[in-house]
């Protein structure tokens, strides 16, 4: 026993190890010179209105995303992670900055416009901070119009190709295009940008966040040649949805592949979510989970999660406790081995997917999202979620449900559970207490990423572009 004993410290010593960053920190792997020590480049994939069962590895019978299901081949699958809001720019805003959105007034889309805090470093301004080059590739849609991703931290960002106009009359006038004026598609762009960001990049350690369109409405936009590769039984919105992802799996191969091939595959840690549910009306699989985008139920929500870090966390594990966006940035600042800020709503969850700290990284996590939907959304949502059990705050009634033994919130269990009932209530009470008044806003423009081909830079930083600004 006591061998076996020896044996599990030395392991669990070994694992922990680069998590200390001390100056016999992970040598670099493809980038510096031998002996030279690096800190573990840090990834994060946002996924626009991901559905919790559009992935093979979350459940997904009829989508091929090999390279997605690789990360949690190779990764631990958090099968209770959430994201801050069912709707996604305050999705963003909260995984930015690591804070409950509603702390600095953002309670749903209608609040898209609002300043993110001035006193409180972004993710990306204290991965900077800690001496990572920063990059980001994709939707800002968060802050005002004076807080674009150049100006809240990052060093490196993709310019956004210039969308190709839809013709009058088309009945998708209105929804962001993923074609551009130069017939390059979206996604594709994308996925090229993240490999040069990597190559150009792999000698230092970087934090790199990609925020794709995609799968975001439209996807009818999907080129055929992706649409071939859907299978014949899906058919109707489901094929252009299927079309649009399928797409996207391969700019994330893409990227997987650069990390091979600058050596940097076990050096990196991935995170791999989504900003909200997937879209009812595009055929998205929420399942097994009721509703999606822009609803109260857990699909607007419950999202796929993958942490993966090759050689250091577990392969195909499976994690059950309460993990969310809030949590990124808090484990990345412990993978860049420098203090966080005291402000943080989220956990370091590196320790509980290592095994070294069991149960939930969160006694509870909390929603208030008050945007009015007529169709999807009629009443502002207050809820908490608290092991298995989920409450709704109504104003005219309480709602709670176990969402293990109900995953489809059918069954009202609120008069059979008083004292539970009670006791949530009680925690979500204290978290909104310490909340300001909402307040009515009108939905103001936040700062998007600057138009054309190629690269814009922060500061001093060497100026690079390929295409005309427009």
């Amino acid at each position: 026993m006591k061998t076996m004993k020896l044996t599990f410290t030395l392991l669990t010593a070994l694992l922990l190890a680069p998590l200390a960053l001390t100056p016999s920190a992970v040598a670099a792997e493809g980038g510096g010179s031998p002996g030279e020590s690096r800190k573990p480049n840090v990834v994060v994939l946002f996924i626009d209105d991901l559905g919790y069962g559009d992935i093979g590895a979350f459940g997904c019978p009829d989508i091929p995303t090999p390279h997605i299901d690789s990360l949690a081949r190779d990764g631990v699958r958090c099968l209770n992670g959430y994201t801050l809001m069912p709707v996604c720019s305050p999705s963003r805003s909260g995984l930015m900055t690591g804070l409950y959105p509603q702390r600095y007034g953002v309670n749903g889309n209608n609040q898209r416009g609002t300043p993110i805090p001035t006193d409180h470093p972004t993710i990306a301004e204290f991965m900077r901070d800690a001496g990572y080059v920063t990059g980001m590739v994709g939707r800002w849609d968060l802050g005002d119009t004076t807080q674009g991703p150049l100006e809240r931290g990052f060093l490196e960002l993709a310019r956004r190709q210039s969308p190709k106009k839809r013709p009058e009359g088309d009945p998708l006038t209105g929804e962001a295009s993923y074609w551009g004026t130069d017939g390059t598609y979206l996604t594709e762009v994308q996925g090229d940008r993240l490999v040069e960001f990597v190559e150009r990049n792999q000698a230092k350690p970087f934090f790199l966040y990609f925020a794709p369109l995609a799968v975001h409405s439209a996807v009818q936009d999907a080129p055929e040649k992706y649409l071939k590769r859907v299978p014949a039984s899906v058919q109707g919105m489901r094929r252009y949805h299927a079309g649009t992802l399928i797409a996207l799996d391969d700019a994330i191969g893409k990227l997987l592949g650069a990390l091979r091939k600058c050596g940097l595959d076990n050096d990196t840690l991935i995170f791999f979510t989504g900003d909200n549910g997937g879209v009812m009306s595009n055929e998205a699989r929420n399942a097994p989970y009721r509703g999606g985008k822009v609803t109260k139920w857990n699909g607007g929500v419950h999202e796929p999660f993958i942490v993966r870090w090759g050689g250091r966390l577990p392969a195909g594990k499976d994690f059950n406790g309460l993990v969310s966006t809030l949590d990124i940035y808090p484990t990345a600042a412990a993978v860049a081995g420098a203090k966080p800020p005291e402000r943080l709503d989220g956990v370091n969850i590196l320790p509980y997917l290592l095994g070294q700290k069991s149960g939930d990284p969160h006694e509870a996590l909390f929603w208030r999202y008050l945007d009015i939907w007529k169709s999807t959304h009629p009443d502002p949502t207050r809820a908490v979620r608290s092991g298995p059990w989920r409450l709704f705050v109504g104003e005219k009634e309480l709602e709670l449900y176990n969402l293990v033994d109900d995953p489809g919130e059918t069954r009202n269990l609120a008069g059979e559970n008083p004292e539970r009932v009670a006791a949530l209530k009680a925690l979500f009470d204290k978290w909104e207490a310490a909340l300001p008044a909402p307040k009515e806003t009108k939905r103001l423009r936040s700062s998007e990423p600057p138009a054309g081909v190629g690269w814009a830079y922060a500061g001093d930083r060497k100026e690079e572009n390929t295409g005309k600004v427009k």
